[in-house]
């Protein structure tokens, strides 16, 4: 297969805000880098490419954007470019939500940073070999909905609480390892895992795990190019309920990537080599509508947002009002969302553009007609979590109505299906 990879810096200035929490955080330094990493296959009219950044999220603007760029500058079909981010919770704000704003002039470099990476993985091609492996990981993601001896779900209710009953619902430990080179020296590695990225918190600009297990890998091996792919990682996170392994901050992360990097490179010597080359893509965009709001709720929200304060921080109620508000006042009362698939070999990789419940991406993987098949959350935009329909009578954080979780109940389903059916197309 001839394949090329680059990485471009993507990393903020510090002082920049953070995402993924309610209250804006300003970064006071960086524990590590970010990037745009890409990876192109083939040629010419065959050619298609991944570029994966280390972002929270990032909106179609800026997809199409990206995608328009690196065709000028290598001729890549947009619809034959994925791009995904790893969503982590120590990068810039992307998307303006609840208490953090957006850095408009920043955010408008990242098309060009993202195509650069596109163009410089073209100019890096040769061939090389291509060969799959599969790993498992047990012991580092965990579902975070949990039913409760009240009878409801909750996201998130703590380690040791005394009140959990069981989780809501699976994990996903599969590894997945893509690997182009000889698999005992690979030169490129892409590896896909299905869990949250926010396992260090505080103020400090960070990949996250998939750096450190980066790190490792290469620490193992030598020069190679590393990147990660998040699955449907939407209700998958880092907490231990039963506090097996009382880690937190920089050095939980550093631990789940040295779990990851073992278990790729135990896998990497059994990897199989693709039965063929072939490299395709094909994508569908639903027009999703946005949830129903009964009329009550936002006249409710209204009043709400009323009490708020003309300036300072509102309280979580004012927030999620604001957020209904907002959604309630859109002028599109439909969603573009796009899915996508992409082949490579053996092996399949479907992209959902938001936060996927594990449960929707492992009836992908489950139904696929690939040896292989790997989901890509956040990729091709950001529009909010994707519960599955039962979530919604279960309860719990991911399913409160917020620009974050915005979309019909039946989005997954819909998703599933197009997803299902690109799969047997390709």
């Amino acid at each position: 297969m001839l394949v090329g990879t680059a990485n471009v810096d993507i990393t903020p200035p510090v002082g920049a805000s953070l995402a993924g929490y309610f209250h804006d955080r300003r970064a006071t330094g960086v524990y590590d880098p970010l990037y745009a990493k890409a990876l192109v296959a083939g040629r010419d009219a065959e050619a298609v490419a991944v570029v994966v950044l280390d972002l929270i999220g990032l909106r179609r603007a800026e997809v199409e954007q990206m995608r328009r760029r690196a065709q000028e500058l290598c001729g890549i079909r947009p619809e034959r470019i994925m791009i995904a981010c790893t969503h982590t919770h120590l990068g810039p704000v992307t998307v303006h939500l609840f208490q953090s704003p957006c850095d408009l002039e920043w955010l408008a470099t990242v098309p060009e940073h993202g195509a650069l990476a596109i163009s410089q993985a073209w100019q890096a091609r040769r061939e090389r070999s291509f060969a799959i492996a599969t790993g498992r990981v047990e012991t580092i993601s965990f579902n975070r909905r949990f039913w409760m001896k009240s009878g409801v779900v909750e996201t998130n209710p703590g380690p040791g609480n005394p009140d959990i009953v069981r989780p809501a619902g699976p994990i996903d430990p599969e590894v997945g390892v893509l690997v182009w080179g000889v698999p005992a020296k690979p030169e490129v590695v892409l590896v896909t895992f299905t869990c949250h990225l926010d396992t260090i918190g505080g103020d400090v600009i960070s990949a996250d795990y998939p750096a450190y297990m980066a790190a490792d890998i290469r620490a193992a091996l030598g020069d190679v190019a590393v990147m990660f792919v998040n699955g449907a990682f939407g209700d998958i996170n880092h907490v231990d309920v039963q506090d097996r392994n009382p880690r937190s901050g920089i050095e939980q992360a550093k631990w789940m990537g040295g779990v990851l990097a073992t278990e790729v490179l135990r896998a990497l010597p059994a990897a199989q080599p693709s039965v063929t080359d072939t490299l395709d893509a094909g994508h569908r965009v639903l027009d999703i509508p946005l949830r129903p709001l009964a009329a009550d709720v936002v006249q409710a929200a209204r009043r709400e947002l009323e009490a708020a304060p003309p300036t300072g921080e509102m309280n979580a109620a004012q927030m999620y009002a604001r957020e209904v508000v907002l959604l309630a006042e859109s002028e599109n009362p439909t969603v573009a969302a796009e899915i996508q698939a992409l082949r490579l070999g053996d092996a399949a990789l479907i992209g959902l553009p938001g936060e996927p419940f594990v449960e929707l991406g492992l009836r992908l993987k489950q139904g696929s007609p690939f040896r292989h098949t790997y989901v890509a959350g956040l990729a091709n935009g950001c529009e909010g979590y994707i519960p599955t329909r039962a979530a919604f009578d279960e309860g719990g954080y991911e399913v409160r109505t917020a620009r974050s979780s915005k979309l019909h109940p039946d989005a997954g389903d819909m998703m599933v299906a197009a997803g299902a059916a690109l799969l047997d197309e390709l």
